[in-house]
């Protein structure tokens, strides 16, 4: 491979991170129609689909481990900020969505997949410099957002930065990656469609 191996992932995923962002939740989060009711669907559809694959994640805990991402998954606990999120909105809204169960995800069968979801995993937070303000913007100071803040903008640029630099070292077949980062893109889409018409 010519290009480095994130720098490949990106270029293979653009197309199905462009195809999410063209959802309707997604544009109403850069409008001005953007409230807490679409918040809290988001916030659903993100911890639907990431609960699910941090959980395929932990299977190759060692493999990360033994590849130099020490604890990595173990300490990134994006399911359960999304989590905690929620019910927060969901105390603040009082207000419960109810969505069908996302079909089980098929494409993170060995490591190198395993590599490509949490490739999506990781950049889903990357936005938060500019997600982060303009939820505050709209929904106020006090809006739930862990996941996008996590651990602040110095810690999650260090962490993400270490993490490219470890992509750029493992080996790994890039089309299993590709393929698995496509199917998250696709389950989140799914699922940001659901929750769009899903009832209280």
């Amino acid at each position: 491979m010519n290009t480095s191996l994130r720098q490949h992932l990106k270029d293979q995923l653009e197309p199905a991170h462009n195809w999410l962002e063209n959802t309707p939740l997604i544009r109403a989060l850069f409008s001005q129609a953007f409230e807490y009711q679409h918040y809290q669907r988001l916030l659903l559809a993100m911890k639907n689909v990431f609960c699910q694959v941090e959980q395929h994640l932990l299977t190759y805990q060692a493999e990360f481990e033994l590849t130099g991402l020490d604890d990595f998954i173990g300490r990134n606990q994006k399911c359960a900020r999304l989590t905690a999120d929620l019910e927060r909105v969901q105390q603040l809204t009082q207000e419960k969505i109810e969505c069908p169960v996302m079909p089980g995800i098929t494409s993170i069968r060995d490591f190198s997949a395993a590599v490509g979801a949490l490739y999506v995993l990781e950049g889903s937070s990357q936005g938060a410099r500019q997600i982060a303000p303009r939820l505050q913007k709209k929904l106020g100071a006090d809006v739930p957002m862990s996941f996008y803040v996590g651990e602040g903008d110095s810690e999650n640029a260090k962490k993400w930065e270490w993490f490219c630099q470890w992509l750029d070292q493992v080996e790994i077949d890039p089309h299993e990656a590709i393929l698995a980062g496509v199917e998250v893109f696709v389950r989140l889409r799914q699922q940001l469609v659901e929750v769009e018409n899903a009832t209280a």
